[in-house]
């Protein structure tokens, strides 16, 4: 799943937001740090998917997509 953040937002800076979200930071962009690829902690696409609204409701979250 990508997260997408407010421009001047780092997503290092809401790590445990995503956690408690039932995501981990899989790789963040050094060109974009207000953007990363996140996944299900579980590893399952299921759980990627069902989840997004968690993400979305985290402050400052401007765009959140699945990634196939």
């Amino acid at each position: 799943v990508f997260i997408r953040f407010a421009e001047k937002v780092d997503v290092e800076s809401h790590r445990e937001a995503i956690e408690q979200a039932g995501y981990q930071i899989a790789q963040t962009l050094s060109y974009a740090p207000h953007a990363a690829w996140v996944r299900a902690q579980s590893g399952k696409i299921s759980d990627a998917l069902t989840g997004i609204s968690k993400l979305e409701a985290i402050p400052n979250v401007e765009n959140v997509e699945p990634q196939m």
